[in-house]
């Protein structure tokens, strides 16, 4: 690839390639304006990034900043690099075959891009020298277009102006657009935070009805089991107080053992004058009592003396004594011979 020959030229000719070059970027399509800011990674401020669809709007200032020094250099670099890989054939027309079509100002633009890049001294005169032919006509060549051609300069001039408005206008109003579009998108952000923080809120608080649920059964759980407990221990105490008197009962009836040794026929009833060493008298109220002691149940035979006593009496005896030892009397006669003939035994 051949680079640019750097060179010094005098102040005037210097404008003047400016120009040829302004009128270059001025001309080309906005895909090729936008291939070149891509290329050379131009920005403006305001701008976060050029897009195709803004090159139209913005061409003077993005002509303006690849005019500056610090691009101009690259930009001619990317027309030569761009016609000497193309090597169009229109690079190798003489002057002469370019002077005859000076006046077509479409083959003008076509041709100016490829002559003011070429490298070539001679060439970059020529385009230099046919823009000087489009922006400044002789006197000779037309006269008559000398007051018309003014005229037209003023009105590009004030084109150029309210362009400059028009493009300033629609600068501040795409600047307002982007600044809404980032407001709106930071509220979409806290919205979408806000949405985020309100889920996790959600979930904690189902997370913690959770447990609290599982608190509630555990303790229902905990007071049933303490119920429980407390029926087992109430029954426990039960026991443990009929324990409690059977063993009363039963150091009783040891205790009374010796004593009552012979005394092995107990009488229920209300009767006096018939305890002697073999029988024992009680009253049908303390038989219970007496069962609870232990003593009845050792004694050989138990008299029910029904005459003396009320049924309800004489039906709990029933229950609570062996059949084989229960004995019943209907009066005192009946118990009398009983009593004989066990005494007498």
């Amino acid at each position: 690839m051949k680079a640019i020959e750097q060179r010094e030229i005098s102040a005037g000719g210097e404008r003047a390639q400016k120009e040829v070059w302004k009128l270059v970027l001025r001309s080309i399509s906005g895909q090729q304006l936008y291939q070149l800011t891509e290329r050379l990674h131009v920005s403006l401020p305001g701008f976060r990034r050029l897009e195709l669809k803004q090159m139209e709007m913005l061409r003077g200032r993005i002509t303006a900043e690849l005019l500056k020094p610090r691009l101009f250099h690259k930009v001619k670099q990317e027309f030569h690099e761009l016609y000497e890989k193309a090597n169009p054939p229109e690079l190798q027309l003489t002057r002469e075959e370019i002077w005859q079509q000076k006046h077509d100002t479409a083959f003008v633009a076509h041709l100016l891009p490829m002559l003011i890049s070429s490298g070539d001294e001679e060439k970059e005169r020529w385009a230099e020298e046919l823009f000087l032919q489009q922006e400044q006509p002789a006197q000779a060549e037309k006269p008559a277009q000398e007051g018309s051609v003014q005229e037209l300069k003023t009105i590009i001039k004030q084109l150029e102006v309210k362009n400059k408005k028009y493009a300033d206008k629609q600068l501040e109003q795409q600047t307002r657009l982007l600044q809404a579009a980032k407001k709106q998108k930071q509220l979409e952000e806290e919205l979408r935070r806000q949405e985020q923080q309100h889920q996790a809120l959600k979930k904690q608080m189902e997370q913690m009805k959770k447990q609290k649920e599982e608190l509630e059964g555990k303790l229902q759980a905990a007071e049933q089991g303490q119920q429980e407990l407390r029926q087992q221990l109430k029954l426990q105490a039960q026991e443990s107080e009929q324990l409690r008197r059977l063993m009363e009962a039963a150091v009783y009836a040891q205790e009374t053992a010796a004593a009552s040794s012979e005394k092995d026929i107990a009488i229920v009833g209300e009767v006096h004058g018939l305890d002697d060493d073999r029988c024992r008298v009680i009253a049908g109220t303390d038989l219970e009592e007496a069962m609870q002691q232990g003593w009845l149940l050792s004694c050989r035979f138990v008299c029910l003396l029904r005459f003396s006593l009320a049924p309800a009496s004489i039906r709990k005896a029933k229950r609570m004594i062996a059949k084989e030892k229960l004995r019943e009397f209907a009066d005192m006669w009946e118990l009398e011979q009983f009593l004989q003939k066990e005494v007498a035994r």
